[in-house]
C-alpha cells in the first residue's frame, strides 16, 4: 500500500474517511518528480447544466474587475488578452478551492483513494502589455 508523506494514519479525520484496515492505493494530491517541481491539479468547472456549480472567474484588467463564469466568458477574456501564442502567459492567478476526499474502484478492481481540489473562484491578473511605439529612426539625422 503506497501512501504519500502528507497522509497520516493517526489523523482522526483521515481515519474516518480512509479506514486503515482496508487495502487501497493512496493517490497523492501533490505529485513529485525528479525532473520537475512538485505540482498539484485544480479542477475548474467551465460547463455544467446548473450554473451554481461553475467556477466564478474574476479578471483584473486595466484597473477594472470583470466577473463571470463559463467557457464563453473565459474565451472572450482570452481573446482580449492574447498576445502571441498564449493568452495568460506570465500572469498571476489566485484560487479559492474546496478540498474533497474521494474513493473509487478501478476497472482492475483496485481501490484508490485521495484528495482533490475543486476551484470555486479563480482570480486572474494577466501580465501587463508593453506597448512599443513606432518612431522614425532616421528623424534626428
Amino acid at each position: 500500500m503506497h501512501r504519500s508523506a502528507s497522509y497520516s494514519p493517526s489523523t482522526p479525520v483521515f481515519k474516518e474517511l480512509f479506514p486503515t484496515d482496508e487495502n487501497f492505493e493512496w493517490v497523492p494530491l501533490v505529485r513529485t518528480s525528479d525532473r520537475y517541481a512538485p505540482t498539484a491539479k485544480v479542477n475548474i468547472c467551465l460547463r455544467a447544466a446548473d450554473e451554481t456549480g461553475l467556477t466564478l472567474l474574476k479578471f483584473i484588467s486595466e484597473g477594472q474587475v470583470l466577473s463571470g463564469h463559463g467557457w464563453e466568458f473565459l474565451k472572450e477574456r482570452a481573446e482580449a488578452e492574447k498576445s502571441g501564442q498564449y493568452a495568460f502567459g506570465g500572469g498571476e492567478v489566485k484560487v479559492v478551492a474546496k478540498l474533497r476526499a474521494w474513493s473509487m474502484t478501478g476497472k482492475d478492481g483496485k481501490i484508490r483513494k485521495g484528495l482533490s481540489l475543486a476551484a470555486t473562484q479563480l482570480f486572474i491578473k494577466p501580465r501587463e502589455k508593453v506597448l512599443i511605439q513606432e518612431a522614425d529612426v532616421l528623424e534626428p539625422w
